[in-house]
């Protein structure tokens, strides 16, 4: 048996037996982390019919899958990568849903892509209440998009001491718990920063929103709510 074959199945043994035991346990906890974003794109496939770059919605939602299957196996730096490609494909739907000719640029040449910083100078741009919105609900929440976007593409870059990748053989691509609960928590946060960008973009709409995130964001803005929601 090669060297790589002996490293595949010792791989291979590592994933099933983690997959049995811590797995079943982080993948519940992915599914609660990622709850937030499933909602979001439940109400824009009912609430937002027809709208340009629809194929982005089933893309977010694989991500979501993506990263749930990948902690589940144990594959810490692949869910990275899959929690950050929700940021991007979330975002860029809320550009491109009001613009099918930019989309239908992208879709036949290739060209025309709007990355992260993109979509956030749109908003800036066409809504002034948008950046004091974002500003308010994330400092409320204690948690910032830009920030875990920034984390979560220093890994994958790996450009640093602390996460350029250092794995020697197969099996140590499988991470331990205490690394995978971290993994658990910065899903849970993106998927709030997410919420809270979206709420940002959509709140004066408010009434039409997911009730649930609605009232939690309520709740959580308290005296400054009719700001947010009117602003």
């Amino acid at each position: 048996m090669s060297a790589t074959a002996k490293q595949l199945q010792a791989a291979t043994a590592l994933i099933d037996a983690h997959s049995k035991g811590d797995g079943l346990v982080l993948a519940k906890e992915m599914e609660l982390a990622t709850a937030r974003i499933l909602v979001w794109l439940h109400w824009y496939r009912s609430h937002r019919v027809p709208l340009a770059a629809a194929d982005l919605l089933p893309g977010t939602h694989a991500s979501v899958l993506e990263a749930i299957a990948y902690v589940s196996m144990g594959l810490g730096r692949a869910a990275l990568t899959a929690i950050r490609t929700q940021i991007d494909l979330a975002l860029s739907f809320t550009f491109f849903k009001d613009h099918p000719v930019e989309w239908s640029r992208v879709t036949s040449t290739g060209e025309g892509f709007f990355l992260r910083g993109d979509v956030y100078n749109y908003h800036k741009t066409t809504d002034k209440g948008f950046v004091s919105r974002l500003g308010i609900i994330e400092t409320k929440a204690g948690v910032s998009l830009e920030t875990l976007y920034k984390t979560l593409s220093a890994h994958i870059h790996g450009q640093s001491p602390f996460t350029v990748p250092n794995s020697k053989e197969m099996k140590d691509l499988i991470w331990s718990k205490p690394k995978l609960d971290s993994v658990v928590k910065i899903q849970n946060q993106t998927a709030l920063a997410l919420s809270n960008f979206l709420l940002a973009v959509h709140s004066k709409e408010w009434v039409d929103l997911p009730p649930g995130l609605v009232s939690e964001a309520q709740t959580l803005l308290a005296e400054k709510q009719k700001e947010f929601f009117a602003s």
